[in-house]
């Protein structure tokens, strides 16, 4: 009996599903962390990868281009690695992430700021002498 799920099909299905991967990685130029592009032959970087057996590598902005058997000690600081590429594709990713960055260094800037206003009026509070408190 032939089932959707036999063999032949499920083989199939995956031999297209692995060309459409490899097709969409080599749609676009890659490049690097710091905008330069990426010296890796995008077919050589595809079998690098070994994005098909390797979903640690895949990350929502890009590729990590580290060798398989190598791991990682950067943790989640993809951006200021050499060993990240990425592409065109990623392009509204990277955007939302910059301008999240962007709203966070805002936010730590604006408290950093804030702090001494509030430190000195609690200084204040605390240095003032007791017969002064109840005024």
């Amino acid at each position: 009996m032939n089932s959707p799920t036999s063999d032949h099909h499920t083989g199939h299905g995956l031999k297209t599903l692995a060309v459409t991967a490899e097709r969409e990685f080599l749609r676009y130029k890659k490049v690097t962390a710091d905008g330069r592009r990426a010296e890796v032959d995008p077919s050589d970087l595809y079998d690098l990868l070994h994005l098909d057996q390797r979903a640690d590598r895949v990350l929502p902005n890009g590729w990590c281009m580290l060798p398989p058997k190598q791991v990682c000690s950067k943790g989640n600081a993809c951006l200021t690695c050499d060993k990240f590429v990425t592409d065109a594709s990623h392009r509204d990713e990277l955007q939302h992430q910059l301008e999240r960055s962007q709203a966070l260094v805002a936010r730590r800037q604006a408290q950093f700021t804030a702090r001494p206003a509030r430190a000195g009026q609690e200084m204040r509070r605390l240095v003032k002498p007791s017969w002064m408190r109840d005024l």
